[in-house]
């Protein structure tokens, strides 16, 4: 079981270690939206269409990123308990002589 859990949030560090990913996360993450639309992502960061949807992609495929429908739009937000997940592997005792 810990292992599984170890795999999945060493696969969500490996996606945010992409420069792009992380920039779409934290941009979802200061929004102060529940979710925001693909398009408005995409003009906000200047990130071609086929460069997101791949990001968004792998972003989701990790469980870091939820995404919904509404109509023909795409929404995305970011899966908070997924990322408290992967942070908390580092628990208060493993970093208090940092």
């Amino acid at each position: 079981m810990l292992k599984s859990k170890l795999t999945n949030i060493s696969m969500v560090f490996n996606a945010l270690g992409n420069e792009t990913r992380l920039l779409i996360i934290h941009y979802l993450i200061n929004q102060n939206e529940d979710s925001i639309r693909v398009g408005k992502i995409k003009d906000a960061l200047g990130i071609p269409s086929s460069t997101l949807s791949h990001h968004l992609i792998v972003l989701s495929q990790t469980g870091a990123l939820k995404q919904h429908k509404k109509g023909r739009e795409i929404y995305c937000s970011v899966n908070q308990k997924c990322l408290r997940d992967a942070i908390m592997v580092f628990d208060k005792e493993c970093c208090l002589n940092l």
